[in-house]
């Protein structure tokens, strides 16, 4: 199990990542954060997560989770894994 500076600078990395693909500031991204609340989300932004986890996360994800309901969580303990 990671330490929790370790946890905490996934976390920072993560903020940072997916503050400048939502374009909003990494201070207002918290974990029970619906992106339906963020302004700007629309379907380009979901084109724009999946890039960012398949591109710098080298992740998958489902596309069809990623909605307005979606929280920053569960984008999260995706790219914990």
């Amino acid at each position: 199990m990671k330490n929790s500076k370790q946890k905490d600078k996934d976390f920072d990395y993560f903020t940072n990542k997916i503050s400048q693909v939502l374009e909003i500031n990494k201070n207002k991204i918290k974990l029970d954060l619906e992106l339906g609340k963020i302004k700007n989300f629309d379907s380009l932004k979901v084109l724009e997560i999946l890039a960012l986890f398949e591109n710098d996360f080298k992740k998958k994800i489902n596309p069809s989770t990623i909605n307005e309901k979606c929280k920053i969580k569960y984008l999260f303990n995706i790219f914990k894994k």
